[in-house]
């Protein structure tokens, strides 16, 4: 694996099109479940312990907790790229 070029615009652009391509379905599935994880929170937020929201909240902290994995992915792999 050979450092990125990134002397011109359309090099620059290329190696952002590489980085996305770096973990894409832990992202969308992180961007999901916080979306549904909060969903359910509004829709379950009456008075009382609702086993939604609780559902809600555990879906929004593994949410979360996917994004950051695939953000510390691609920057393990950004270095890496970056050594060679």
């Amino acid at each position: 694996m050979t450092g990125p070029d990134l002397s011109t615009p359309e090099a620059r652009a290329a190696y952002r099109q590489e980085l996305r391509k770096v973990a894409p379905w832990l992202r969308r599935l992180g961007f999901l479940l916080v979306i549904f994880g909060a969903g359910l929170i509004l829709w379950g937020s009456g008075a009382g312990p609702d086993p939604a929201v609780t559902i809600g909240y555990g879906a929004l902290a593994l949410g979360w907790a996917l994004a950051l994995l695939a953000l510390i992915r691609r920057t393990l792999y950004q270095r890496r790229r970056a050594r060679s």
